[in-house]
């Protein structure tokens, strides 16, 4: 007895399926090295001047000659959130909070001070994204 797929599947889903399964990566430079990290390993990035600090998971610093300014534009999207004009985290690698001293803890146990106006952002975005 011949059995019959009920739904054929078009091309695009499975298209559509491999696009989900990729890891969403970002390219980091500075003057002696590239890497290519996963967006969900960064925790947070710290300006330096005309240099960023990029906080990554089990990794140790990486400083890039990139401008804070030109990551936010890029992030913003991936559920980064500027917290502070020297600070932007990865909302996904937030532990906890205190609103009385506008203090985030990321999951490193690494501690940011967050603006005022920049906390009420965070705050905005926690709750839209979780």
């Amino acid at each position: 007895m011949k059995v019959e797929e009920p739904y054929p599947l078009p091309e695009e889903f499975f298209f559509f399926f491999k696009f989900l399964k990729q890891e969403k990566k970002i390219i980091l430079r500075s003057k002696t090295e590239i890497r290519v990290v996963a967006l969900k390993e960064i925790i947070s990035l710290h300006t330096g001047g005309h240099h960023t600090m990029v906080y990554i998971k089990d990794k140790p610093e990486f400083t890039c000659c990139r401008t804070l300014d030109s990551f936010e534009a890029d992030l913003s999207e991936y559920d980064f959130c500027r917290v502070h004009d020297n600070c932007i985290v990865n909302l996904h690698q937030v532990e906890r909070c205190t609103a009385a001293d506008n203090i985030i803890i990321m999951k490193d146990n690494s501690i940011v001070n967050a603006s005022r106006r920049g906390f009420s952002e965070f705050v905005a975005r926690i709750e839209e994204i979780f």
